[in-house]
């Protein structure tokens, strides 16, 4: 998720990134996109300003800055080069140090025979908190004055095109990027490429899911440059498809209105496929210790397991807070026991963020670790 800073009720248009990652440490990301993509961001160096001024203010100790030049866009960051802050000056002058810290990403791995060329994509800020116990993500929210970039911009962006492919009768629907662009808005050079409008798992949902979830399968016709939709709500064994095809399955009986009077006949005998499936290995002995921990108990809603299992004990389930699939990692900080309903809630809940925000405030052992990409 990102975010702006405020000032005086004002939001300042530089996007940051922040996580916590320890019981007194979290770290800042700031971007160096925002402002009108034709030149530099006016507000990205006063807000950068800013946020080093609230450093300050509340006593927080910067330990690491450091310059990001990769392109990747999540966590673990490549091509990071850490500042020796002994080279630094005033450290606690937040003009004085953006200054430094511009004219270093600026210079650091420049090549001096082309114009322009700054390789700093990112600054990243490890800091220190000052207070007592357990850090919490509201309280670097609160402190520094961060809101949230209130949408998904794939979600609004998209949304027209879904509308569009709601409203066809026909199973097969093909249209240009300049006719989606009308719909949509300007599209991204990678529009024109299978990557984009692909349909498997692990590409953007919140872009994908305007047509998955109205029965249609995305395809690049790159002779024609023209993106072909295709109708489809047969049987699959991706999971992602399947879920978009429940979707639309459930929005098309509602319609009908009577849908659920002619049953669909399903399959007597489903197709067996073969696929590769990857999956990370986790440690019994992680998984021993959290649910001795919890003694029988949901350590959410601190009810008993719902029945007792063939182990003669209470059934409970044990989940990873941060997923191992978003970097995190199989330990007990990161490890929670509990009950049917509340680990589904966790998943699939309208509420899930809330609940996991409980969790982090409840259960003393937990850390709110980062999303890294596993790439």
């Amino acid at each position: 998720m990102f975010f702006k800073l405020q000032n005086n009720d004002v939001e300042i248009d530089s996007k940051f990134e922040y996580w916590v990652c320890g019981r007194r440490r979290f770290e800042v990301c700031q971007w160096s996109t925002g402002g009108d993509k034709k030149r530099a961001n006016k507000q990205y160096m006063p807000a950068q300003e800013l946020l080093l001024q609230r450093f300050n203010e509340f006593g927080m100790k910067i330990e690491t800055i450091a310059l990001v030049k990769g392109k990747k866009q999540s966590q673990p960051y490549e091509d990071v080069l850490e500042i020796d802050l002994a080279s630094l000056d005033g450290l606690q002058d937040p003009r004085a140090l953006r200054i430094q810290i511009s004219k270093l990403t600026k210079d650091v791995d420049r090549d001096t025979l082309k114009a322009g060329g700054n390789p700093t994509r990112k600054v990243l800020f490890g800091i220190k908190w000052p207070g007592e116990g357990k850090l919490l993500d509201d309280d670097v929210r609160n402190a520094l004055g961060f809101s949230p970039v209130a949408y998904s911009a794939n979600e609004t962006k998209y949304s027209p095109l879904g509308v569009y492919l709601a409203s066809v009768q026909t199973d097969i629907v093909s249209l240009s990027l300049e006719e989606i662009g009308e719909m949509v808005g300007e599209l991204p050079k990678s529009a024109a490429s299978p990557q984009f409008w692909a349909n498997a798992q692990g590409f953007h949902w919140s872009r994908r899911r305007h047509w998955l979830s109205n029965g249609f399968e995305a395809f690049w016709n790159s002779k024609e440059q023209k993106v072909r939709f295709v109708r489809n709500n047969l049987p699959t064994d991706d999971a992602t498809l399947f879920k978009a095809r429940v979707e639309f399955e459930r929005k098309r009986l509602k319609a009908q209105g009577k849908g659920l009077d002619e049953p669909p006949s399903g399959r007597a005998r489903p197709t067996i496929v073969k696929s590769v499936i990857f999956r990370y290995q986790r440690s019994p002995a992680i998984v021993a210790w959290v649910l001795e921990k919890a003694t029988g108990h949901c350590e959410a809603c601190s009810k008993e397991g719902p029945f007792i299992s063939e182990k003669d004990e209470r059934y409970l389930e044990v989940h990873h807070l941060r997923p191992l699939a978003e970097g995190g990692p199989d330990t007990i900080d990161n490890a929670v026991a509990l009950c049917p309903d509340c680990h589904r809630e966790l998943h699939f809940g309208i509420e899930r963020e809330m609940k996991r925000d409980g969790l982090l405030k409840k259960v003393d052992r937990l850390i709110d670790h980062p999303f890294r990409d596993r790439g």
